[in-house]
This record gives structure tokens, sequence and C-alpha cells, in this order.
């Protein structure tokens, strides 16, 4: 049929068969196309073998996605390459090879994505000729050596992922692309400070730096911007203090995992519109009380673990108190379980290595009855657990406390469980000899 369908329509303009199952197809029979062909989007079809280099060179050809054929492989023409495509999207594909210098002839284009395939080696300087160039993504794949300065010329950008390369050296100079809403540099292995002028990233809303190896403080400017919503420098060698935040837009912000000290800015405090904030494996000092949380309606994940910090139990909180399900306090110098959570269906909590005592309270009990999944209070002085009334819970770790007595029966869907360097006595019941689901 697709033989047939390529001979036969000689004026063919515009071929959409996303989703169709093709995986009979050979590709092959692609190579006579019409040549009035400006569209060609093919994605998530199953269609598998070598695609014909020479559809690439189709005089009218403006759009081409193949996107998501997992089994479809291919190179780009290495020469002689102009076309007046506009949009090139082999995502997810087995096309490789090292990105040809013939891409400075596509004059038009303006969406590269070539994510998750099997290209490598460096990113030719020529890119940077390609000036209608919005959308550049080029990530999960093995391309590495530094970034190329040339990438400054390219004024259009408005959408940037390299994340998960292997680029080194110091981070991009690339501050003059005023139009850059999503830059992604993550996990790669950049060296260096992150510039300290980038105040005409205005339009810029997602910053995403994790995992590299990024020095010296965090600049100033980078929490004036208006528009700016998400910022990961997780897993990095980041110091200083944070600054404060005047933008009142940010919803995610990660600085997990840095050598960040000092306290954390009152104005964090302040940003209504936060989802995410994690702030662990860091140095940071001072007292947090839950009343401080009560602006932040919209919290939902809170990670605060390994600082220096400590964390308030007692202070009450009113009916405004954020519904937070993702909350980790390791090493948060507690002495008791907090009581704010009585508010929380939470899904993962972390007390662990801290400094809790005695018998848990029976109010824990109906704590995230239905939602839990994680449970760590692993590493305390806890001496009692008669129960594990969570049906839901999947983790849980209690290893390190002074636990006494038969060990508790576990809920149906335990996958992992940690009870060692405790004070159990008696036979381990048949249920968790017997039972098929945990690890």
């Amino acid at each position: 049929v697709m033989e047939a369908l390529v001979q036969n329509v000689t004026k063919l303009q515009l071929l959409f068969l996303d989703y169709v199952d093709m995986s009979t197809v050979v590709p092959g029979t692609l190579k006579n196309l019409s040549s009035s062909l400006t569209s060609l989007s093919l994605s998530y079809c199953r269609i598998q073998g070598e695609f014909p280099e020479n559809i690439f060179r189709l005089s009218n050809l403006q759009m081409v996605r193949l996107k998501f054929n997992s089994n479809l492989s291919g190179v780009f023409p290495r020469s002689n390459w102009t076309s007046p495509l506009r949009c090139l999207d082999v995502s997810g594909t087995r096309f490789s090879g090292q990105l040809p210098d013939s891409i400075c002839n596509l004059r038009h284009l303006r969406e590269l994505h070539l994510s998750q395939c099997n290209f490598y080696g460096f990113l030719p300087a020529s890119l940077g000729n390609v000036t209608q160039l919005a959308v550049l993504s080029l990530s999960f794949k093995s391309f590495s050596g530094h970034i190329p300065p040339s990438l400054s010329n390219l004024h259009q950008l408005t959408d940037v992922d390299l994340g998960s390369n292997s680029f080194d050296g110091q981070f991009p100079d690339i501050m003059n692309l005023t139009r850059i809403s999503r830059l992604d540099i993550s996990n790669n292995q950049l060296t260096g400070s992150i510039p300290s002028h980038g105040s005409g990233l205005q339009n810029l809303a997602v910053l995403r730096l994790y995992n590299n190896t990024l020095s010296g403080t965090i600049p100033s400017w980078l929490f004036t911007l208006p528009l700016l919503r998400d910022i990961d420098l997780s897993d990095n060698q980041l110091t200083g203090h944070l600054d404060a935040f005047p933008s009142k837009s940010l919803r995610k912000l990660y600085l997990t995992n840095n050598r960040l000290h000092g306290s954390i800015p009152s104005s964090i405090f302040e940003l209504a519109n936060l989802t995410y904030l994690s702030l662990a494996s860091n140095n940071f000092s001072g007292i947090v009380e839950p009343y401080m949380l009560a602006k932040l309606v919209n919290l939902a994940a809170l990670e605060l673990s390994h600082n220096s910090l400590s964390f308030g139990t007692t202070s009450k909180v009113n009916s405004s108190f954020p519904q937070i399900f993702i909350l980790s306090l390791s090493a948060c110098n507690i002495s008791a379980f907090p009581s704010f959570l009585r508010s929380l269906e939470l899904a993962y909590l972390d007390l662990s290595e801290n400094n809790i005592d005695g018998q848990i309270p029976n109010w824990m009990w109906e704590v995230g009855k239905d939602t839990l999944s994680f449970l760590d209070l692993s590493h305390n002085f806890i001496t009692e657990m008669k129960q594990i009334p969570w049906k839901n819970l999947k983790y849980l770790k209690l290893q390190s406390n002074l636990l006494q007595g038969p060990l508790p029966v576990p809920p149906p869907r335990l996958q992992f469980l940690l009870a060692s360097n405790n004070q159990f006595t008696g036979e381990i019941i048949q249920s968790i000899c017997s039972s098929s689901t945990l690890e």
C-alpha cells in the first residue's frame, strides 16, 4: 500500500501517518516520495530499518518528524544539504553519527530535535550559522567537548536542552540570548561558575543545571528574573549564602547537595506559588518553625534533610497550612513527632537520624493512612511500634532504634523492610517469611 501511495501520488505535499502501525513497511519504499512534499510526519509508527537519506534533500521539504520509532536508523547528509527545512525531529530513533557541518546550510531551520538518539562527538561550530533556530533539543546522547561559543549567534533561541550528555568546560557564553525561556544543561561535566551577569535573560522560566561540577556562588540576578519558575542547581559544588528572592513566580527550587551555608532567606517563605522546595544536603543553619510555612499554600514537597538546621515540632499551625505530600527532615534535630503531621496526607516521610524517643503516638497511625508509601524512622530512639497500619506502604526503614517486642505484621504491599539493630524478640511471623512482595 505504501509503495503504491508513493508511486501514484506524484503531487503529494503533506503526509501525516503518526501512530499508524508501519512495522511491516520497508523505509526504502519512501525514497521515491514526491519532490512536491513539504511535510512528512511518521512519529510513533514502529517503522524500522534504514531511513532513506535522499528524503532530507527534497527541494520543498519544510518539516520532517520521525520521533519515537525506536528501531529506525539513519544518518544526515554530510555534504550539499540544502533544503527549506524548518522542523527536523528524529528524537527517540537510532539515527547516529556525528552532527555534520552541512547542517549549517539549513538556513530556515527553526526546530532541531535529536534527543535520545545515537549521535556522538563534538557539536560543529557551524551550528551557530543556523540563525533562525528557536528550539535546540539534544538531550540523552553522547555529545562531548565544549559547547561551541558560536551558539551565542542564535538570537532566536527560546528552548535549549543539552541535558545528559558529556559536555565539559566552562558555562557557555549565551547570556546575550534574551529570548531563551528554557535552558537545560543538566547532567553534564561543566566546571567553573555561573556567569555573574545574566539580568538580560528576562524571559527565562526554567533553568536546569543539576549534576555538573559548577562552583562559586549563586549569582544574585538569578532570583530577580520576573518569569523564572523552575530552578534546579542540585548536585554541584556551589557555595556561599542565598540572597533574597524578590521574584514571586518561582514554583520549584532544587538546591540539594551543594555547599551552601547560612540561614534560609525569609523571602523563600513568602513564595506563595512554590510547590517544591529542596535544600537538603547543604550546610544551612538556624531554626525552621512550621508556622513559617503557612504562606506556602501550594507547597507539595519540602526537603531540608542533612543540614545544620533545627526543625520545630510543637508550634501550632492554622487551617491554611500547605498540603505537603513529600516531607524529608532527616538529621534536623527533631526530638518528637511534629504535631503538624496530623493535617497531612503524606506519601513520603523521612524523619531518620533525629532524636525521637519513646513510643509512636497514637495519632501518628492516622497520618497518611491511605497514602503513605515511604516511611523512614531509622536511627532514632523509638522504643515501641505495635502496628504498621499504612495499607499502601511499600518502603519501611526502622533500623537502629530501640524497638522491643515482636516485629509488627507488615502491610500487604510492603516491598522493602529494614529493621536491624533493634531489640525485637520472639519469632519472625510467617507472613514475612512467605511474603511475595518483600524484596
